[in-house]
């Protein structure tokens, strides 16, 4: 049985590795540029540009048309962990199904003046969401990225309100923490992510998982192509 202290420690772990993290970015940026003094980032990368581009057009990072079929056109199992609200402390195993769809909405590059980091991104993408034991049986509409920081690698993200279609109490966990906010992420190379609250008000840790899950990379269909052709929680589950 997890308890909710040891949970919170392991927030804090995975806090203080980011910010290690972060630091260590810093310290390589500077190297490379130096610091102006002025920026607001922990990284010395310049300004963070945002341009809305077409399906087709070029980026270094493929195009918007290839990332939404190869992941509208992906599959995956993995094995899935929800934390139940109303009393329990055991975390609750299953098999979860991700299955993508989808039609292209507003896609977007962005990038930093230094060449820090890069993101393609593209709307339209919806994620059915199913486990074997019946907790979720959900479609969450949300964005498909890819950046420079994982070549190759794809990710999809949604932040869909506690209105679910399964047997999982989203209600416990609104009573809980006095919070709303969800946050999913699913990578596709592993399967793996995450479904947590976030922001949450009076409580003692920024994080509170709902679910979490870990599988083997996802499968694409035949037609997907690739990039070159086209172009931080807590297991704070109630006591």
């Amino acid at each position: 049985m997890t308890s909710t202290s040891a949970q919170v420690k392991t927030l804090h772990s995975i806090r203080a590795c980011a910010v290690v993290f972060i630091l260590l970015c810093s310290l390589v940026c500077a190297g490379c540029g130096g610091q102006s003094g002025t920026e607001s980032v922990p990284r010395d990368c310049g300004k963070w540009n945002v341009r809305i581009v077409g399906l087709d057009d070029a980026t270094p990072l493929g195009t918007a048309r290839w990332l939404l079929r190869s992941v509208t056109t992906s599959s995956a199992t993995a094995a899935l962990q929800w934390y139940s609200y109303a009393g329990s402390s055991s975390p609750h195993d299953t098999t979860l199904t991700l299955a993508f769809s989808g039609t292209p909405g507003t896609a977007k590059y962005s990038w930093d003046d230094r060449g820090c980091e890069q993101r393609l991104e593209v709307e339209g993408v919806v994620l059915r969401f199913a486990t074997a034991d019946g907790a979720f049986n959900e479609s969450f509409s949300g964005v498909a990225s890819t950046d420079n920081g994982a070549p190759g690698g794809r990710a999809f993200d949604a932040y869909p309100k506690p209105e679910f279609s399964g047997t999982y109490a989203t209600s416990d966990f609104v009573r809980r923490f006095r919070s709303s906010k969800l946050w999913l992420h699913a990578g596709l190379s592993p399967a793996t992510g995450w479904l947590v609250g976030s922001n949450l008000p009076g409580a003692d840790v920024n994080y509170a998982y709902i679910a979490k899950w870990t599988g083997s990379s996802a499968d694409a269909g035949s037609d997907a192509g690739t990039g070159s052709d086209a172009g931080t929680g807590s297991d704070a589950n109630a006591e």
